[in-house]
């Protein structure tokens, strides 16, 4: 079985595309990371969201500054 690491920004995201990964047989885990979102509470509401899945989630750390910090064009 293939294996897949899928990066999630928000659930409905995800609703629109988790059927077609179970169609294709794939062993998959799930990875929150979004230092993106310029507020923690946006982040903590698009993960909480995933919690409904009663699925495993990788989630990093929130660190917006150091997101920031790592773009070139700023």
């Amino acid at each position: 079985m293939n294996k897949c690491l899928i990066h999630v920004c928000c659930l409905p995201c995800l609703l629109g595309e988790i059927d077609k990964l179970r169609e294709l047989n794939l062993n998959y885990s799930l990875f929150f990371s979004n230092s993106n979102i310029d507020t923690i509470f946006e982040f903590n509401k698009r993960k909480d969201e995933l919690s409904k899945l009663n699925y495993p989630v990788i989630i990093d750390k929130y660190d917006h500054s150091d997101w920031l910090s790592s773009l070139d064009c700023l």
